[in-house]
């Protein structure tokens, strides 16, 4: 599978080198899922409820709120990794794409509450009540900083990994003297490798840590905002990526992933500004190119997208399939 442009800018920093194994992936999406949210940051209004239940090659679909309830029905296959959804009735169609899931949590290769690309997060019904009854409000307020820092760590607490955050502070405060940044560098260090074998709510945790104790570091705080990307919150990201790219200037990496952020909440401006910046840092970079195509073909201006796209590749960056070359 190609990385993803949330994992390919996360390597662009990595500080630790190691033999890393995949995170193997139950495959089966038996069962009945609550959506949480879009990936792009999108969330359910308030008093509705939308459900998505797989079985034995069935799916069904019930979505209420105050007043009304839609159905549908359809069918779906996996194959590998790879889920194709047939939806009856819904403008939804036929989805199909690469999916995960762990014990609690299902990620859908397309937007419930949107159209076009990206996914959803969807939990099971128990998971969902036990974490949103634990997630700190987000203030009305502009945030400093150091205080969104310290509520996005409250928000990974939520999901409840109580044990494997424990076994993380142990590992990070016995490992701290290896570390020229004591005990934030530890914290980040394992984040690292967590988030590469896919374990990304202890990297979220990891990542948080870091960067509320070192909350100028600019590696920390872009490895966060990329995980954060992942399954956390894109404007919650984008506010960290500002703050970085604003302090930090000259470093590419941080450019490229508030592109990412803001192409994901449809800022187009946002996001060329943010390329445009990114490759001016790094000219020989093919991610970046890749990442103005995505955005030209999202606008429809699917020349200029493919032109990018061979740019790219010329640069040794195929994207999703080698888009420029063919």
């Amino acid at each position: 599978m190609r990385p993803s442009l949330f994992r390919v800018l996360l390597l662009t920093l990595l500080l630790a080198t190691c033999s890393l194994a995949s995170h193997a992936a139950n495959l089966d999406p038996t069962g009945t899922w609550r959506l949480m949210k879009d990936q792009d940051g999108r969330i359910p209004k308030s008093g509705s409820v939308i459900e998505i239940t797989f079985r034995s090659g069935q799916v069904s679909l019930k979505a209420t709120q105050p007043d009304e309830t839609v159905t549908d029905t359809g069918t779906y296959s996996v194959k590998g990794r790879q889920i194709t959804i047939e939806f009856k009735d819904l403008d939804k169609g036929r989805q199909s794409g690469l999916f995960s899931r762990s014990a609690d949590t299902l990620v859908l290769p397309f937007p419930m509450l949107g159209d076009g690309k990206g996914g959803s997060i969807w939990m099971t019904p128990a998971a969902l009540d036990a974490f949103l009854a634990k997630v700190p409000s987000k203030p009305s307020a502009p945030e400093t900083m150091p205080a969104l820092l310290a509520r996005v760590q409250k928000v990974a607490e939520a999901f409840g990994n109580d044990q494997q955050r424990q076994a993380m502070a142990q590992r990070a405060q016995a490992n701290a003297g290896r570390y020229s940044g004591g005990e934030a560098e530890a914290w980040y260090a394992q984040a690292a490798i967590l988030f590469m074998k896919g374990f990304y709510r202890e990297a979220w945790y990891g990542f948080a840590r870091a960067a509320v104790l070192k909350p100028t570091n600019a590696v920390y705080l872009n490895n966060l905002a990329t995980t954060l990307q992942e399954i956390g919150s894109q404007t919650d990201a984008r506010r960290i990526l500002e703050w970085v790219t604003a302090n930090y200037p000259n470093l590419d990496p941080p450019w490229g992933s508030l592109a990412v952020s803001c192409l994901a909440l449809n800022d187009a401006a946002c996001t060329r500004t943010a390329l445009q910046r990114a490759q001016a840092l790094a000219p020989e970079n093919g991610l970046y190119d890749y990442a103005m195509g995505r955005l030209l073909e999202q606008e429809g201006k699917k020349d200029a997208a493919q032109a990018a796209y061979r740019k790219a590749f010329g640069k040794g960056y195929g994207g999703s399939g080698n888009e420029g070359s063919r």
